[in-house]
């Protein structure tokens, strides 16, 4: 990935919020696994730890891009929600999102770098229509 940096850390607790040890974190870095996945963003940076907000955490929000076998299919955006529910928000209606499709970042935050590997969509899919229609959020359980 050109024009990041990457520091190793320590994971010292699993919890809600992942807290980790080092230094060198600040607020809005974005962390990811040891495979390479997304697993959320600095909230709070201290001295020798920071706290990470999955991306499964009420609150959070990443620009994503759904791919089908590396084609891309449509943008939106992945919220999380309280209780560890994911949304994938902003897709057009006539965009039909199918189960093992790959959500990767879109990268148009300038937070976060394009193609990292979120999930695929799993087997639940649940449409709410907004209220003037045309733009969908999208519940989907995340593999």
């Amino acid at each position: 990935i050109k024009n990041y940096h990457f520091i190793s850390a320590e994971v010292l607790t699993a919890s809600p919020n992942l807290i980790i040890a080092n230094r060198g974190f600040q607020s809005g870095d974005i962390t990811l696994s040891p495979e390479g996945a997304l697993v959320g963003a600095v909230s709070e940076a201290g001295k020798w730890s920071a706290k990470i907000r999955g991306i499964a955490d009420s609150g959070s929000q990443f620009p994503i891009t759904v791919t089908d076998n590396g084609k891309r299919i449509t943008d939106g955006v992945l919220i999380g929600k309280f209780g560890g529910d994911v949304y994938i928000d902003k897709v057009l209606t006539q965009i039909e999102l199918k189960p093992g499709q790959t959500i990767v970042t879109s990268g148009t935050d300038d937070k976060t770098p394009p193609d990292i590997l979120i999930g695929w969509i799993g087997q639940e899919i649940i449409k709410e229509e907004s209220s003037g229609g045309g733009i969908r959020r999208i519940r989907a359980i995340l593999e």
